[in-house]
């Protein structure tokens, strides 16, 4: 549940219909504002998008049965409804029940390809299942779209990490690092990137490393 939080919600936004927009905000407010908050603001247990919101609050606070009973009802009136496919595979994920998360994210990857949401699920999990290879080319879209999101990045590291590509998990992790302007930490993945890249590294790599470690200093000085 916490994956959308930090997360750029804007631009998924801007072009959806009313009763879309209304969930969305309703998810908005469920993961940015305490759970407890979300159970007295949505009170309307028959409203649809109250009992939707509510679902969030009690997954938040680790309370799963009741999470499922609440959403039981819609996923029942509509079970084709992709904002119910993915909550009921994200309560399936956050509690370890990754087969059915799985088959839930890739069949909304590929009816939406563009839903950048289901790409991230996915991707987690992949990681999850310790199956870095699949994930790998999921983040690396992501990356390239969110090129300021830390989080995205971070992944790339972990699944990079998994892989034993050290060079490329610490370039990533210290992207990471960079973008939340934890400078000590992204130089001392910078030198370790650095101390791992093999003799005949490609030219690109290199100056991947390079790019970053020129980024890390302006990106000090300017915040100096």
């Amino acid at each position: 549940i916490e994956n959308y939080q930090r997360a750029p919600q804007r631009q998924a936004i801007r072009q959806l219909a009313l009763p879309q927009f209304q969930r969305v905000r309703a998810k908005l407010l469920a993961l940015s504002q305490p759970p407890s908050q979300t159970l007295r603001d949505f009170t309307q247990r028959e409203n649809a998008i109250h009992r939707y919101a509510r679902t969030i609050a009690l997954a938040r606070q680790g309370k799963r049965q009741q999470a499922e009973q609440a959403l039981a009802p819609l996923r029942q009136a509509a079970p084709h409804d992709i904002f119910y496919q993915e909550l009921q595979a994200q309560l399936a994920l956050d509690h370890g029940d990754l087969k059915p998360a799985l088959a839930t994210f890739l069949q909304l990857t590929n009816q939406m390809p563009e839903q950048w949401l289901f790409r991230l699920q996915l991707a987690a999990t992949y990681l999850a299942l310790h199956n870095p290879a699949a994930a790998l080319p999921h983040l690396q879209r992501l990356a390239q779209r969110f090129t300021d999101w830390p989080g995205i990045h971070g992944r790339l590291g972990v699944a990079y990490g998994q892989l034993n590509d050290q060079p490329q998990a610490h370039m990533a992790l210290a992207q990471e690092a960079i973008l939340e302007e934890r400078w000590r930490d992204a130089k001392i993945h910078l030198n370790t990137a650095q101390q791992a890249l093999p003799d005949d590294a490609p030219a690109n790599l290199r100056g991947r490393l390079q790019l970053l470690q020129e980024t890390l200093t302006a990106a000090q000085e300017e915040a100096s």
